[in-house]
């Protein structure tokens, strides 16, 4: 399988990464040889490349065009044109990939959405599309929530632009996996709605080797918040936290743990009981010492990655509406959800005595565990099979 990943999956410092790096680990464990092509945000690190090159049986790692100019491209958003290959690199990376004669490309997120497409065209191979979000409505959300006007602008532009490379895309597609259910219904009146299903996040599978024991220790972080602390939804969402939760608890130890902390939210979260950890490179020793954990999201889609991961923590969890959302109602009955301030604040005040809950802890891991690995491997091993047969004979 080739995998097409907008971003370098590890480490996952982020909701979509932690979704592709923990599938990458468990097709792996399941036999399948990944040949990843992705982009970096940023220079990419040895130690990266070994984590990668340990799952992935080849790794490409190609670099963004960032030229302003690809912000007027008059019909694809920008995240998708900046990966977007010149002629000669593309045209190599179709002959390495004809010589590994893969079964199937897989794009893990729209912005690889063009190359992916191109690729699966040129290898005469079906693609898989994994979709992370109503791209065109989420960017729509991020607008909303960004507060520079430029920032905001972009994101307005790249919105229909977006709906545009999604379309083509669904329809191309030969399967379609939608991260939830609300997702899915999103597309129900578009012609390609008979080849979506949901594929739920799922966990690490090393998580199911986490014990109770290691999770329900000494408790030293009253309260603890885990996701990006740069994205605009994100942003806007801890400074509500800050300026209207943080002053109800008084006295408490707050932790705020993610990737790139931005100049605000710094200046946001200072103070004798507040602490910033930036970009950890692991989460669980910070929820096994947690009392309650929560997520002050106001803009999103698709499923709120880290709520699945604060839930199987087996930590009490308060949320905003928005942060829940894509939530199954059996794992919704153990979260509290609030939609302003006041019960917002009196709900994690009333939680953080609650204890650590096994039974939160297995029903995640039910819903969430090596099930969906392996229909995930059946269904590849379908298109497979399919495309084998339905190709000329000599």
């Amino acid at each position: 399988m080739v995998l097409v990943a907008q971003t370098v999956p590890y480490p996952p410092t982020n909701g979509a990464n932690v979704d592709r790096w923990n599938r990458i680990v468990a097709l792996s464990r399941e036999g399948v040889s990944i040949h990843l092509i992705t982009w970096e945000e940023e220079e990419i690190t040895e130690d990266q490349v070994e984590a990668l090159r340990t799952h992935a049986v080849s790794l490409r790692v190609h670099r963004r065009n960032r030229r302003l100019y690809l912000a007027l491209h008059p019909k694809h958003a920008t995240q998708a044109v900046s990966r977007v290959l010149p002629k000669g690199e593309y045209e190599a990376e179709v002959r390495r990939i004809k010589q590994i004669s893969p079964d199937v490309v897989m794009l893990d997120g729209l912005a690889g959405g063009l190359f992916g497409l191109a690729l699966a065209r040129d290898l005469g191979i079906p693609l898989v599309y994994r979709a992370h979000n109503v791209e065109h409505k989420y960017l729509l959300r991020l607008a909303a929530a960004e507060s520079n006007l430029v920032n905001r602008l972009k994101l307005l532009l790249n919105a229909p632009r977006a709906k545009l490379l999604e379309n083509d895309v669904r329809d191309f597609s030969s399967l379609i996996y939608d991260i939830s259910q609300e997702d899915r219904q999103a597309w129900r009146n578009h012609r390609s709605a008979f080849k979506a299903k949901v594929l739920p996040t799922y966990l690490h599978p090393d998580l199911g080797g986490t014990s109770a024991t290691e999770l329900d220790g000494p408790t030293d972080i009253d309260v603890l918040y885990v996701g990006n602390l740069h994205t605009p939804n994100n942003v806007f969402g801890l400074r509500w936290f800050a300026k209207e939760i943080v002053p109800s608890l008084e006295g408490l130890t707050i932790v705020v743990a993610g990737s790139k902390p931005t100049p605000e939210i710094r200046d946001l979260f200072r103070g004798p009981n507040v602490r910033i950890v930036a970009n950890p490179r692991e989460v669980w020793p910070l929820y096994a010492r947690a009392r309650a954990v929560v997520n002050p999201l106001w803009h999103g889609g698709g499923v709120n990655i880290k709520m699945i991961e604060a839930l199987v923590s087996g930590k009490p969890v308060v949320s905003t509406p928005q942060g829940a959302r894509g939530l199954s109602d059996r794992l919704l009955a153990h979260v509290s959800v609030a939609d302003d301030a006041g019960s917002f604040a009196r709900a994690v005040l009333n939680r953080r005595s609650d204890g650590f809950s096994a039974r939160q802890r297995e029903e995640v891991m039910e819903e969430h565990g090596w099930e969906n690995v392996v229909a995930l491997v059946g269904d590849l091993n379908r298109i497979a099979d399919r495309t084998a047969d339905s190709a000329p004979h000599a």
